[in-house]
């Protein structure tokens, strides 16, 4: 049998020539250019949040808002805001009168002080819900909300805003900072109290336990402590 002096060649008479490869810009590790995008500059924000309420049940209500939102500022500089609020109970009856008194309903609420006719004035105003709703959209818009046992805050505001008309406007996922202590220590820590004890953190001072406002410094320390982060300025909010 005979065979074309082709046959066996490589390459192929039928097919042109090898030319060397076009050199692609994104062989060898080089990155592939992207739009800028100023979200991947500045992190989406965080919310520290805390809500005290009158009980535990699927309709229980806040009665204090403390939410510290950090966030870069229009200079790139990361800064904790910290915004709180006593909110008026409507005239339906609270579900629970203990969960009242352990947060302080009658010893710090204005409108509890004076009920309980509590020996010191009433120093802080109270806002109505369609206002502390409206101030719930506006700081949480688009941040990561963060808290202990943080799903239960986050549906409390969610029934709040939503009852005047406001839509939850947070990320979806939701980040639990006693989970993040277990995790770092690698066993169940339990509570808030016990997770600051376990992280080597100072404590919740005693005047400020059991309130949105010092659950919710306490929540921020635990995430500091877990994760890296830069350090943020403080500064007060607007209400």
């Amino acid at each position: 049998m005979t065979t074309t002096p082709y046959e066996h060649q490589f390459p192929s008479p039928y097919l042109p020539a090898p030319t060397k490869p076009f050199p692609s810009p994104y062989h060898q590790g080089t990155p592939i250019p992207q739009p800028p995008n100023e979200a991947a500059k500045h992190p989406r924000p965080i919310c520290f949040v805390d809500v005290e309420t009158d009980g535990l049940d699927p309709n229980c209500r806040p009665w204090e808002i403390a939410i510290i939102r950090r966030a870069h500022n229009n200079a790139g500089r990361l800064v904790d805001t910290e915004h709180h609020m006593f909110v008026k109970l409507d005239g339906r009856p609270a579900t629970d009168h203990k969960a009242l008194a352990i947060g302080g309903y009658y010893e710090r609420h204005p409108e509890g002080r004076r009920i309980s006719e509590y020996p010191k004035p009433p120093l802080d105003s109270v806002v109505n819900i369609h206002t502390a709703a409206a101030q719930a959209a506006r700081i949480t818009h688009n941040a990561t909300l963060v808290g202990a046992g943080v799903h239960f805050d986050a549906d409390v505001l969610a029934r709040l805003l939503r009852s005047q008309g406001q839509i939850p406007s947070w990320h979806y996922r939701l980040r639990c900072v006693t989970t993040l202590a277990s995790a770092e220590a690698g066993r169940d820590t339990g509570g808030l109290d016990e997770s600051l004890a376990e992280l080597g953190l100072d404590e919740v001072p005693a005047a400020e336990r059991h309130t949105a406002m010092g659950d919710a410094s306490a929540a921020r320390s635990i995430w500091d402590a877990v994760m890296v982060l830069e350090e943020p300025h403080r500064q007060d909010g607007d209400f």
